[in-house]
């Protein structure tokens, strides 16, 4: 979600995202905003679920930093699917082999 006006936009972004967006030590937002020529400034506000982005400068580097920054919570997004998977793989297997195990203590109680 975005609100526009010239030269400048206003994203929100997922609380659970920013740390990504940010990047250790500001990298990430820093390596953004060097390489589009857009200012990006984060809201420090996290009581809310979103977290306020603002780019300013000209349209195109403000629209390169939109991009950039959909990429990084795109990549984000699929990281977080992806662990979910495993986890839930993972317990399905550790269950599976629950039941395994019981069955094999019922035969020997026979």
């Amino acid at each position: 979600r975005a609100s526009d006006g010239p030269g400048r936009k206003v994203m929100h972004v997922g609380q659970e995202f920013v740390g990504q967006l940010i990047g250790k030590g500001g990298e990430t937002i820093k390596a953004i905003s060097r390489d589009t020529g857009a200012r990006i400034e984060v809201s420090k506000d996290d009581r809310d679920t979103d977290r306020s982005v603002a780019l300013s400068g000209n349209p195109e580097a403000v629209q390169r930093a939109f991009d950039a920054i959909e990429d990084v919570i795109n990549k984000a997004k699929e990281r977080l699917e992806s662990r979910a998977d495993k986890r839930s793989e993972r317990r399905a297997r550790s269950q599976s082999r629950g039941r395994d195990d019981r069955r094999d203590g019922d035969v020997g109680a026979m």
